[in-house]
């Protein structure tokens, strides 16, 4: 229940989720929900509630019954000596699960062959519900990591060495820059617009936005992500792309500038989509950063500290770090804020001085603020 749900919070920081004999919810379940439906359990008459109904507890002569009844006699008694009632509250709780986070996390199942605590065909069923492909059994109890440590540890081992492409990590990232003639800009805005509403009904689209810097409308931004190379191949197919590369023949002061970049902190299509609120004024900063070659990784050890504190902020609505394809020194920010208020207090924000320090002190053209481009969205301008 737990790694459940935490998938669900923060699926970017897991790259694999293992169930070992264990309770596997749908969306809106609780724990009792599928213990209640698994007749074959033995647990259910030997919970013990406290009289404050805080924690449950077993009997302790049934205990390595039905814990580890294939266990050593050593191994039984350390489930003696260290065993303490759990509390309720978790067995109650249910869980909200969404298939843009909790479903973009790979998961593994080790089936528990002789488990009388959640019970072999109650397993099958929460495999099947989550439509989780890769499969192992044991024939132990619900303790293996007691009875067979030696067997579940090698195992683990080899689900850890299993490379499987990882949804948010196989996402294609790419940033489009226009410098477009005065006189073609309404025409152009149209183009890029229609594109980034046509790309946001596809499946696979991640991203899609389109943008003109603060400080000069006539230099054009479109941020997108798709869920693979393939899917972005589609959409540079697609007639609305094939609309603003006619255009771009005639309408551009200089040839289309295209920048794919690979995402260090990925988020889920869910936290990408997230939007301004009608009272806003959002305000988006990219900032590209050119590294002085070696200290690349210190750059991307300062953000990776302190990036779940930015995108903690009331003022943030997305937050990301980037590395440009073709240079791994090169890198570039991505920061949605509500307003020019919450940019500014992000400036004053006491976790961003390593960040500052570094860019004072360890990029090849300073000041650093000439990487900085202010962004005003004008599609698809979607408020919550």
């Amino acid at each position: 229940m737990v790694i459940t749900d935490v998938a669900e919070k923060i699926p970017s920081k897991i790259r694999k989720l293992v169930y070992i004999g264990a309770f596997l919810p749908s969306s809106g379940q609780a724990l009792t929900d599928l213990s209640y439906s698994d007749p074959d359990s033995k647990l259910g008459p030997l919970l013990i509630p406290s009289a404050d109904q805080l924690t449950l507890d077993v009997k302790r002569d049934s205990l390595t019954y039905l814990f580890i009844n294939d266990g050593s006699d050593a191994a039984k008694q350390q489930v003696l000596n260290h065993y303490r009632a759990e509390p309720a509250i978790p067995f109650t709780g249910k869980v909200t699960l969404t298939r843009e986070n909790f479903g973009a996390v790979e998961k593994v199942y080790i089936k528990t062959l002789q488990d009388m605590v959640i019970s072999p065909g109650l397993q099958d069923r929460m495999i099947a519900g989550a439509g989780i492909k890769t499969i192992y059994s044991v024939n132990t109890s619900h303790s293996p990591f007691l009875s067979r440590p030696h067997e579940l540890s090698d195992l683990l081992l080899k689900i850890g060495k299993q490379e499987k492409p990882d949804r948010l990590n196989s996402v294609v990232a790419r940033l489009i820059r226009y410098e477009v003639q005065p006189e073609f800009q309404a025409a152009f805005r149209q183009a890029v617009s229609d594109y980034v509403f046509h790309s946001l009904k596809s499946e696979t689209n991640v991203l899609s936005e389109a943008y003109h810097e603060q400080a000069d409308t006539t230099v054009l931004w479109v941020i997108e992500r798709w869920s693979n190379k393939n899917e972005l191949d589609k959409a540079n197919k697609s007639s609305r792309f094939k609309a603003i590369e006619s255009l771009s023949r005639s309408a551009l002061k200089q040839p289309a500038k295209i920048i794919y970049v690979k995402d260090l902190e990925p988020l889920s299509k869910q936290q990408w989509r997230s939007v301004a609120q009608k009272q806003d004024q959002p305000l988006t900063i990219m900032l590209f950063v050119d590294a002085k070659p070696g200290t690349e990784n210190n750059f991307k050890e300062v953000y990776h500290t302190v990036m779940p504190q930015f995108r903690s902020e009331p003022g943030v609505i997305s937050y990301q770090l980037s590395q440009l394809e073709e240079d791994s020194t090169q890198f570039v920010t991505y920061e949605k804020f509500r307003n020019e208020d919450a940019f500014q207090y992000h400036l004053n924000f006491p976790p961003i001085q390593p960040v500052i320090d570094y860019l004072n002190t360890s990029i090849k053209q300073q000041p650093f603020e000439t990487g900085l481009h202010r962004l005003i969205e004008f599609a698809p301008v979607i408020r919550q």
